[in-house]
């Protein structure tokens, strides 16, 4: 019996697709969630949308985060600095 759901998080590369078509054979349901920051790149999105199409992922989430440059910038961010504070 599979277990029910998984969250995969895409990012258009061989990683995230090898756990999305591992997670469709552990589990009944696969969600997949992707992340737009600034920049970027279309070849990359485009490949996520394709991944979670040729998967039939029935939940696709597209996330837009256009404050973040680069994936690093959450970490210098006045966001950063409030969540770790003693």
């Amino acid at each position: 019996m599979l277990k029910s759901k998984a969250l995969v998080m895409l990012s258009g590369g061989l990683d995230s697709a090898t756990c999305l078509y591992w997670s469709k054979l552990k589990f009944a349901e696969v969600s997949a969630i992707t992340f737009n920051y600034y920049k970027r790149l279309r070849g990359e999105k485009k490949a996520t949308i394709e991944l979670a199409k040729s998967a039939n992922v029935t939940n696709f989430f597209e996330i837009n985060i256009p404050f973040i440059k680069e994936p690093d910038d959450f970490f210098n961010s006045h966001f950063y600095d409030i969540a770790n504070r003693n």
